[in-house]
């Protein structure tokens, strides 16, 4: 039967439901039997009635049918109550405007797979084709059976694109579902997807996992160690991580760094120099007590020896060869000296007037250098120069004296200034005496001795050397007057404790 012969036969048991008709005829005249003797039929099946009720009551006698030719007769039962019609989506029977038994239409359920349909609507599974509703499928267009999206997520069928529907994360290609639909992972969307190894962390678009996370090699970690989780650093995993500076070195944590690695600070080094974000090697001159050293640029084998309060290992390590963990005074102070100059000249780095026979002044012999004084001065250096010490290289200097013997023949002459000699230049302090000059011969001024050391720091090697000396220079009060010199002879003072 047809859709159309479903319908005609919907209308025609609805009618029958209300007049006493026989089902058997009505079929007959929808088959297309002749109408008048359908009806005349019909009519002679309706006269029989129901049977009669016996005061309880009996089944309802069933209306005649309407013939479309001549008019029947039926007789309704004398039996019991009158018959009440039953149509709707649960007769068992295909009324009303359904499109199968008890179901399509606009007032019943959709149909099932196989079941006749009008319009998709009349289907469960949304798609009526040929008059028959398909069962759900995967390409057929529509939502339906498991499926989040049309053709796409649920058990059966492939998943979801974004911004396709789902109900999980299975659902999608990118096994993330979010209010209900698909979207690309993110790495702070706080689900592990896409390429991550933990959650919104690893793989080649994450942040670096911390420590204790999942990860699949080293690039997903912050660490840089990873044994199927991310591990923690530690000083021996051979990669720059955590605090260090270089590979398993510096920082708060691991072991200094030596020469040629990377550094923040001194404190990452063992040289304890970083320069240049580099750890350097030790020097004598880096201000750090390092490599061999005992003190700060001293002791050891390579740099020279420490002063007074510098530490040490031994007594070589310092300058008054006494050593008790740091270098203390020798208590066995020695002198060298008077010692007397090699070379004495005029020099013109100050004043204004010339010494005449300047070399006079190398001895003790009454044999004068002379300066006429005219005018304003102050005169030249006596430049005094190579006193031939000999001072021990272990030896601790402790001071320097200097003596001159100087007369005017009017006492009119002062010190102008009276100073060292190192390495060719003056020293930074004069020890000039203020007064004038006695005016005969035989007087000696000292200037300095043990414990002054001229604002200078002294080596026996300072001392030994040919730069080593005095300059002397006077100057006057008003009007003229002649200055002598006969000598300018050096003391040293040191500690040495052989």
């Amino acid at each position: 039967m047809d859709l159309s012969s479903r319908r005609r036969w919907g209308a025609v048991t609805a009618a029958c439901a209300l007049s006493a008709c026989s089902l058997t005829s009505s079929l007959e005249g929808l088959s297309g039997g002749n109408p008048a003797s359908d009806a005349g039929a019909a009519g002679s099946t309706a006269s029989t009635g129901g049977t009669a009720g016996d005061g309880t009551g009996g089944s309802a006698g069933q209306s005649g049918g309407v013939g479309t030719g001549g008019a029947g007769t039926g007789g309704a039962g004398t039996g019991g109550s009158a018959g009440v019609p039953t149509t709707g989506c649960t007769d068992g029977r295909g009324n009303g405007d359904e499109t199968d038994v008890d179901c399509g239409g606009s007032t019943c359920p959709p149909c099932g797979a196989g079941r006749g349909c009008a319009i998709d609507g009349d289907c469960d599974s949304g798609n009526c084709v040929g008059e028959t509703c398909r069962a759900p499928a995967c390409d057929d267009g529509v939502e339906n059976g498991l499926e989040t999206d049309i053709d796409c997520g649920g058990s059966l069928c492939d998943r979801c694109a974004p911004p396709e529907s789902c109900s999980v994360g299975a659902d999608c290609t990118t096994d993330f579902c979010f209010g209900g639909v698909c979207t690309d992972p993110a790495c702070t969307d706080t689900t592990r997807n896409g390429d991550e190894t933990d959650v919104d962390c690893g793989g080649g678009t994450c942040p670096p996992c911390a420590d204790s996370l999942a990860c699949s090699d080293a690039s997903d970690c912050t660490s840089g160690v990873c044994s199927t989780t991310c591990q923690p650093p530690t000083c021996s995993d051979l990669i720059v991580n955590g605090s260090e500076t270089d590979q398993d070195c510096g920082g708060a944590a691991c072991p200094k760094c030596i020469d040629n690695r990377a550094c923040a600070d001194a404190n990452d080094c063992v040289s304890g120099v970083c320069s240049g974000n580099v750890c350097r090697s030790p020097s004598c001159t880096d201000m750090v007590a390092n490599g061999n050293e005992t003190g700060t640029d001293c002791g050891g084998p390579n740099c020279p020896k420490c002063v007074v309060g510098e530490d040490c290992s031994t007594n070589a390590d310092c300058l008054s060869n006494v050593c008790n963990g740091t270098c203390e005074p020798c208590t066995t102070m020695q002198t060298e000296g008077v010692n007397y100059p090699d070379r004495v000249i005029d020099s013109n780095a100050l004043g204004t007037v010339t010494w005449s026979l300047p070399e006079r002044a190398r001895t003790n012999d009454a044999l004068y250098a002379i300066a006429v004084g005219s005018g304003s001065g102050p005169t030249h250096y006596l430049w005094a120069t190579d006193y031939d010490f000999s001072i021990p290289s272990t030896a601790e200097v402790t001071g320097i004296r200097v003596q001159v013997e100087r007369w005017d023949n009017l006492g009119r002459f002062r010190d102008a200034e009276v100073r060292l000699i190192k390495g060719g230049a003056v020293s930074a302090t004069s020890l000039s005496t203020p007064g004038t000059w006695p005016t005969t011969a035989g007087n000696v001024s000292s200037y300095g001795g043990q414990g002054e050391l001229w604002g200078e720091s002294w080596t026996p090697a300072d001392i030994n050397g040919m730069g080593f000396g005095a300059a002397f220079a006077g100057t006057w009060n008003t009007g003229g007057a002649v200055a002598f010199v006969d000598f300018i002879r050096i003391t040293v003072f040191y500690n040495y404790c052989p």
